[in-house]
């Protein structure tokens, strides 16, 4: 079961991963998801996510990850920090992507700090036409 809140004050996303999910449970957790990822947007000029995953079960198939990837309002400038059980954060993704950058934590303030430090960077320069 996933469930997601937006924090007003510092504009991150929150997503708490308990057990397994079930692929009926997966419109709802996207539809909520993509909303909270625009409020985030519209506070931080960026998305900031966190997922709590040390409660979660890992899914080797999940169909509503890649739809939620393929219609993510996810943007290059984005962060996601998902929080692991100790030892699996060795496995650490650290990437860039049109996703945004993606990191494995062990700790809880770790990841705040790191989702925090990019409303201090400059936000990416807009073209417009």
């Amino acid at each position: 079961m996933r469930t997601v809140s937006f924090d007003p004050h510092s504009g991150v996303v929150t997503t708490i991963c308990t057990g397994a999910s079930q692929p009926e449970e997966q419109a709802a957790y996207i539809a909520d998801l993509h909303a909270a990822m625009i409020r985030s947007r519209q506070k931080n000029g960026r998305v900031m996510h966190l997922v709590d995953h040390r409660n979660g079960v890992i899914q080797t198939q999940f169909g509503g990850e890649r739809l939620a990837r393929r219609e993510s309002p996810r943007q290059a400038c984005d962060r996601t920090a998902i929080l692991v059980k100790p030892g699996y954060s060795n496995l650490s993704l650290s990437r860039g992507s049109s996703m945004g950058e993606i990191r494995f934590f062990s700790d809880h303030q770790e990841a705040l700090a790191w989702l925090s430090a990019a409303v201090l960077k400059p936000l990416p320069a807009v073209m417009s036409a």
